[in-house]
């Protein structure tokens, strides 16, 4: 059962870890093993796909809080990197390229924003979760999460509309 959802807490894990492919595959991993051990506790009490998706943003945020302890040990690593290096910053040529299709744009618009907007739209514009099914899954009213969407939609039509986007 559990292949059949690995398209979907991939793409979950890629909104929330980025495009980092050893970190997602870490995380998978832990997602897999928990699902096997926890799925006797799921009761049928909301969706399967609820469960799962509570279980993939609960392992991906454990990452996140790793990376976080990692990073305050070694904080004179950080400092090396140059934030103004063509590698790191929206200079680069490639990037531009690809800004002038749509879909590129409005993904690299996507990547912009706050991760909890960004979990929003993926589980209701990618994986097609319902309003309720968001709503148990975020720990918000289904009218937040409505008004939420609405005005994250607004503004990145917004910035596409700047960019001279169609």
């Amino acid at each position: 059962m559990a292949t059949q959802w690995l398209p979907s807490i991939r793409r979950f894990l890629v909104v929330h870890l980025g495009p980092d492919a050893e970190a997602c595959d870490e995380v998978q991993q832990a997602v897999l093993i928990a699902l096997t051990r926890d799925l006797a506790g799921f009761n049928g009490g909301s969706k399967f796909s609820t469960f799962l998706y509570r279980l993939v943003r609960n392992k991906a945020v454990d990452h996140i809080r790793g990376q976080v302890r990692h990073r305050r040990h070694n904080r004179s690593l950080e400092r090396e990197v140059d934030p103004a290096s063509p590698l790191v910053g929206a200079g680069d040529p490639l990037e531009a390229l690809v800004r002038e299709n749509t879909a590129d744009r409005l993904l690299a618009l996507l990547g912009t924003l706050p991760a909890r907007d960004r979990e929003l739209v993926h589980l209701r514009e990618v994986e097609g979760l319902g309003e309720k099914e968001c709503s148990v899954l975020l720990g918000q009213p289904v009218g937040t999460l409505k008004s939420r969407l609405h005005r994250i939609k607004r503004k990145l039509y917004l910035q596409m509309m700047e960019e001279g986007g169609s």
